[in-house]
């Protein structure tokens, strides 16, 4: 894990590790530009939340990583 990733209490809609080994070979492999710094898991984690919830992308979630995952903690798209 790395050092500026923190652990967070799953939510129910999380992908699962079977799910996500079938996830990764559909995902765009990094190659030019910039390097990632995004971990894909977690914005696809974001996105099932939202799926599963219904809630407004602004609303509050109970840990950071959600909401950051995909903005970059910017607030910013």
């Amino acid at each position: 894990m790395d050092a500026q990733e923190q652990i967070r209490k799953p939510y129910p809609s999380d992908l699962s590790e079977s799910q996500w080994l079938l996830m990764v070979p559909l995902l765009p492999t990094p190659g030019g530009g910039r390097t990632r710094t995004t971990d894909l898991r977690e914005v696809l984690n974001a996105v099932l939340y939202l799926f599963r919830t219904g809630c407004g992308w602004r609303q509050p979630w109970s840990s950071r990583s959600i909401g950051e995952a995909a903005g970059g903690g910017s607030g910013h798209w």
